[in-house]
């Protein structure tokens, strides 16, 4: 889903990156070049190794690029950015490591390092995953422009606790992630995860894993059968990109629609108004999503092809998230009784 809200901000000529940037604005370039010596300092050595074979081939013993990403971070809530998080990925993308640095001396407070696929190229986010007031790292290793291998922790105070779903299909539990959205999805204040759990297919419906945030781990609740991010409708974006096409799981049974204005891991802020459709028929009435409107959830009858649209209003950089999933879902089931309340 990254790489269709990367082209959508591109059609819309926004310049904001979907994650966070290295270093913030504020800083000058002298306190950026000291972060940035810090952190490539901080370097770790395993990551530099040549390996002697890859799948039986033989590696090229030459000097490679070392990958890395970083931006300073307020960890202690202290109102200031006294920590740098760090991560580096190896040349090849075979394993990653993710450190806590002070950021007055390079000191590694914290490391978490995995031999895990870990892509080419890392980037850092903070995210206020929930109401504990400890801020939450993402850490995202992207195999290309748009395709991210996604890594989310907790910050404890003293180190970085992966708290992501994961698998055993290296050997050794890796993060079960690529290409995930972070968003909170039902208003509940928490960070939601919607993770694209399949590979696409034509003609086959689609499949997202919901992960809500439970016993402090994320854990699966649910699926969807569609999932897309609308920006702010505008005659520039590509037609293709103003209508989403899914094919029902369940097509006789009921669904649920459940709508996020704003928010998610680019912070973006809420639409003024918006109308959905869904098959050509609207599924919201004028005046019912405004600024206010966090989240909303409309029983919905789908057929086996379906297409969605939404025509949103509002601050140019405004997202509206719409997913669409079975009522038989634990996910959706749970959103329907959210809404009665």
């Amino acid at each position: 889903m990254k790489h269709l809200a990367a082209l959508m901000m591109l059609a819309l000529s926004l310049t904001a990156p979907l994650v966070a940037q290295q270093t913030t604005e504020e800083q000058s370039d002298s306190e950026e070049d000291h972060d940035k010596a810090l952190v490539e300092k901080s370097f770790p050595a395993r990551l530099s190794e040549n390996p002697d074979s890859n799948a039986g081939k033989e590696m090229p013993n030459i000097p490679l690029e070392r990958r890395y990403g970083f931006l300073s971070a307020d960890l202690k809530k202290t109102g200031h950015e006294d920590f740098l998080v760090a991560a580096y990925s190896d040349p090849w993308g075979f394993s990653g490591s993710v450190r806590v640095l002070k950021r007055s001396s390079g000191e590694t407070v914290n490391e978490f390092a995995s031999e895990c696929s870990a892509g080419y190229e890392p980037k850092v986010s903070i995210i206020n995953l929930d109401h504990s007031g400890k801020p939450g790292v993402l850490v995202e290793f992207y195999a290309d422009r748009y395709i991210a291998i996604d890594w989310l922790f907790k910050w404890t105070g003293t180190e970085l606790v992966p708290i992501n779903p994961t698998n055993n299909d290296e050997g050794f539990p890796c993060t079960s992630l690529r290409d995930s959205e972070f968003i909170d999805l039902d208003g509940d204040g928490t960070i939601d995860i919607i993770d694209r759990s399949k590979p696409f297919q034509e003609d086959t419906p689609d499949n997202y894993d919901v992960y809500k945030l439970t016993g402090g781990t994320y854990k699966l609740s649910g699926t969807l059968d569609y999932f897309s991010v609308f920006p702010v409708s505008t005659s520039s974006l590509p037609a293709r990109f103003r209508i989403g096409r899914f094919i029902a799981s369940a097509p006789k049974t009921p669904y649920i629609l459940t709508i996020a204005n704003g928010g998610g891991e680019v912070n973006a802020p809420a639409a003024q108004s918006a109308q959905v459709f869904l098959n050509g028929e609207p599924v919201t009435m004028p005046g019912q999503i405004t600024q206010s409107t966090r989240s909303l959830k409309i029983p919905v009858t789908v057929k086996v092809h379906n297409t969605v649209n939404a025509n949103v209003s509002g601050p140019q950089d405004a997202l509206l998230y719409i997913g669409i999933g079975p009522a038989s879902s634990p996910e959706s089931k749970s959103a329907a009784a959210n809404s009665k309340q």
